[in-house]
């Protein structure tokens, strides 16, 4: 456990700022999901090709960051103000993710394409960073979305992590 003292400096002898993900390679560390993906494809590749190459590569990528930067970074701005000590909140900041949020989500609703994934026929890199998006019980959920969740579940890993968060939050699984 991360609260173990001596588990707490392993990490941040590899990661600066103490936090996952972080994967030990042949003694080498390796951070970020997407950077450990692609290391993983690389190194020790397996039957899925999380990245492809060419123009469906740079989409992939594209996607990646979008939920990142643009999804991720936006949902995280309610929870940590709701954390905050009492007074301390950041209601002005919230209101502002929220409106940002729901122009990504617009975006993403109008050019995710028709595909049964993200980018195309095959499950990427692309839908690993929207599958931890589209389960978090604390966003609004648009209609459009219920095709994601639908597909996503489809998956053994993301039907074990949706299960699991569910369990862990209180939200129904259906």
């Amino acid at each position: 456990m991360i609260e173990d003292p001596d588990n707490a400096a392993e990490l941040k002898r590899h990661s600066p700022f103490g936090l996952f993900p972080l994967l030990i390679d042949d003694g080498k560390p390796v951070l970020e999901t997407s950077i450990i993906i692609e290391h993983l494809q690389l190194h020790h590749p397996g039957p899925t090709t999380w990245i492809p190459d060419g123009d469906e590569g740079l989409r992939v990528r594209f996607l990646d960051r979008f939920f990142d930067l643009h999804v991720m970074n936006n949902m995280n701005v309610p929870v940590a103000s709701k954390i905050r000590p009492e007074g301390t909140q950041d209601d002005y900041g919230v209101a502002r993710a929220r409106e940002k949020l729901h122009v990504a989500y617009d975006w993403l609703d109008a050019n995710l394409g028709e595909g049964p994934w993200a980018v195309g026929e095959h499950f990427t890199l692309a839908d690993v960073e929207s599958d931890g998006v589209i389960w978090i019980p604390h966003r609004p959920q648009p209609p459009d979305f219920k095709t994601a969740i639908a597909r996503c579940r489809c998956r053994t890993g993301a039907s074990t992590l949706f299960n699991n968060a569910c369990r862990w939050t209180g939200r129904s699984a259906t």
